[in-house]
């Protein structure tokens, strides 16, 4: 008899587990929608910042900003500047508009590990790519995604989208959505528990490059280099950078009342200038780039 119970309580506890993973991660009893009914959502909550002077005849080349917990702050704005001044469109995704969150809510229910999770939030990021695409002012065929730190999970997981692995609030993930996406440059992201990346890797085949506090206390770092190892052995090209001496948010001169939190000037200098300069790279034919592309050349 006991073993009858015990045995009884470890299939419910199983299946409990089950269901439990279901629920959370697996989005099982999570409302799915289209592609299309995503994009409406958040058709007007994308900033798009076109760069001065002629227009290539293809657009100009783009990058989408994918912001953390927090939504756009001071340092998006600036990065958006520097990028916009090297003759590259922006595109800034407000994931949390839509979603009717604002302010301390976006703080509590987010940063502190709340939903919207990477995964979900994931479809913003196809959806904004596919936003881009539809303007003429924008060149689809030379896209590079940046992502920070909640923002960076869902750049990942978005990367991580296929058949085995989806936004869990996406009935199906367009297979051409990233054909124009060159790269992506990854500040400080959250790759712990929840992040898909390390378990299923990348089903698109995208460069990256990860910038990180060697011993950030926010996201653990461990874990992402865990991931960039996987990628790593999956072919996929992957930088990884760790710096010391540095807080979480080494880059943001605002928000500076905020807990374990410090600019560092001389580093986020160090940083936009090398980010720069590879978009430079990508904005040209990879194999015409006059330093080393992060891309490989074909043929």
């Amino acid at each position: 008899m006991l073993w009858r119970i015990l045995g009884g309580m470890i299939a419910l506890a199983s299946m409990i587990s089950v269901l439990a993973y279901g629920f959370v991660l697996g989005g099982w009893f999570k409302p799915k929608s289209t592609l299309d009914e995503h994009l409406a959502e958040l058709q007007d909550h994308c900033h798009v910042e076109i760069p001065e002077g002629k227009m290539p005849s293809n657009g100009f080349p783009t990058a989408v900003l994918v912001p953390g917990c927090l939504g756009s702050r001071e340092h998006h704005q600036e990065w958006g500047e520097a990028i916009c001044a090297a003759g590259w469109a922006t595109v800034t995704v407000d994931s949390f508009a839509p979603r009717r969150l604002h302010g301390d809510v976006r703080l509590s229910r987010i940063c502190h590990g709340g939903r919207p999770w990477g995964f979900v939030r994931a479809v913003n990021v196809i959806a904004a790519v596919t936003i881009a695409s539809q303007r003429t002012e924008l060149d689809a065929d030379r896209v590079t995604l940046l992502g920070w730190a909640h923002g960076g999970w869902s750049v990942m997981d978005a990367l991580s989208s296929g058949d085995v692995s989806r936004p869990t609030n996406l009935i199906e993930t367009p297979p051409d959505w990233s054909d124009g996406v060159l790269a992506s440059l990854l500040f400080y992201p959250y790759c712990g528990f929840g992040s898909r990346t390390e378990r299923f890797g990348w089903v698109w085949d995208i460069p990256t490059m990860l910038f990180m506090r060697s011993d950030d206390r926010t996201v653990l770092p461990g874990v992402c280099v865990s991931a960039a190892e996987r990628l790593q052995r999956d072919t996929v090209r992957t930088e990884l950078s760790l710096f010391g001496g540095v807080t979480h948010w080494f880059d943001n001169s605002g928000d500076l009342d905020s807990s374990d939190h410090a600019f560092d000037q001389k580093l986020t200098r160090r940083v936009r200038s090398e980010v720069i300069e590879k978009l430079g790279n990508l904005a040209q034919d990879p194999c015409e780039a006059e330093t080393t592309p992060i891309i490989q050349c074909k043929g």
